[in-house]
């Protein structure tokens, strides 16, 4: 709604967006650079503030929200819209620039962040005394890995599909056109027990009224 509003006041404000993502990633590593250090800088403070497991969920509302992520979410959407006023087909991301040439670079970093939650999610549970207070090291290692890991995949994956884009398969080529459709969805179904649990309340307040 927040990305509506600015194009409607302030159309020139994205296309600047654009314009500033576009000279950054002319130069692929300083701007995964600086993509990494935004990405930390907005997951870490909710992270040791809040923990991963608390989460958003004021009375009956359909999306919980993960509270450490409150942050991550907005930014790497303004980050889409940025590369999206840039332009897809002649922009950082164009099939033949040097980003998707390197998206090897960036599957590479984002396995090996990976690795380290792995690494870090064994030694909290063999290594780490109090299981459910684990020391601020850790917690902070733990959340420059996963941070760096998201920064990692939000390029590894695109330029992943523009390097393949024209392979054919046939599934993939089907599911193009609902794409948008599935990310804006695919967290109802991914989160049963919540939505199950507004479902429910949604038809039981009714009930008990009557």
């Amino acid at each position: 709604m927040l990305a509506a509003f600015v194009w409607v006041l302030a159309p020139q404000a994205i296309g600047a967006l654009g314009r500033w993502a576009g000279m950054v990633l002319h130069y692929p590593l300083t701007g995964f650079l600086i993509f990494l250090v935004i990405a930390n800088l907005v997951y870490l403070p909710p992270h040791l503030g809040f923990g991963d497991g608390f989460w958003f969920m004021p009375g009956h509302f359909p999306l919980p929200l993960q509270a450490s992520r409150v942050l991550l979410y907005p930014a790497f959407f303004a980050g889409g819209v940025a590369i999206g006023a840039a332009g897809l087909r002649t922009g950082p991301f164009a099939a033949d620039g040097a980003l998707v040439r390197r998206w090897w670079i960036w599957f590479g970093l984002s396995y090996g962040c990976y690795g380290a939650i792995l690494l870090l999610a064994y030694a909290h549970h063999n290594w780490i005394a109090d299981f459910d207070s684990p020391p601020l090291w850790w917690r902070a290692a733990y959340g420059v890995a996963v941070a760096s890991f998201c920064a990692a995949m939000a390029f590894g994956v695109p330029t992943f599909f523009q390097r393949w884009a024209k392979a054919p398969l046939t599934l993939m080529d089907r599911l193009q056109p609902s794409a948008y459709g599935i990310y804006l969805l695919h967290f109802l179904p991914l989160s049963p027990v919540p939505t199950l649990d507004c479902f429910v309340g949604c038809f039981a307040s009714p009930l008990r009224s009557q």
